[in-house]
């Protein structure tokens, strides 16, 4: 049975965040959840907050992300990483037309409003945002959010690294030449 398409709107918008944990992603295009908001409230395992989504049911709202494609043998992969989250079927609207999609809801009680991303984290789904472009409104959005900084220098190394790797993805350079390398 193939899998459905995957909805994408936190650090997995970018493709190699995704391909680290799903090697078969594809892009399929960018993709709006309407009646949704974007938030950062779910507990993650080093207890920092991640991206989240709720139905708001104001029309005025709506989260953007990516569709991606992938292989029906990945899934519970994805599902592993994706711990305290579950998966759930929305439509999104791509390219003027309605399409079912799977995507991750924070589970009930992994749900902390008072949490804050780690600024690492920040920089990857902003990374992912502007790999697809997506609007300056929306992205401002996301550079608005409270950000607190990992206090665990291996951690935050690591995810420099990979975050430096992602922003040289985007842009075709060399991981590890960019500003961030050298600033954090």
């Amino acid at each position: 049975m193939p899998c459905p398409p995957y909805f994408a709107y936190g650090s997995n918008m970018h493709p190699l965040r995704l391909g680290e944990r799903v090697p078969s992603c594809r892009v399929r295009g960018v993709a709006e959840l309407p009646a949704w908001r974007l938030c950062f409230n779910k507990r993650g395992a080093d207890d920092s907050a991640k991206c989240n989504i709720i139905r708001s049911g104001d029309r005025s709202d709506y989260v953007l992300g990516v569709v991606y494609d992938m292989a029906a043998g990945e899934k519970p992969v994805l599902d592993r990483v994706e711990g305290g989250y579950h998966t759930v079927t929305v439509s999104v609207m791509m390219e003027g037309e309605r399409l079912d999609v799977f995507t991750y809801l924070a589970d009930r009680d992994m749900v902390d409003d008072a949490r804050r991303p780690f600024d690492w984290y920040l920089d990857m789904v902003l990374c992912g945002a502007a790999h697809h472009h997506l609007p300056e409104g929306y992205v401002g959005h996301i550079t608005g959010h409270d950000v607190i900084a990992d206090m665990d220098p291996a951690r935050r190394r690591g995810n420099i690294r990979r975050l430096d790797a992602m922003r040289a993805f985007s842009t075709g350079r060399e991981a590890g030449a960019g500003a961030a390398s050298r600033q954090r």
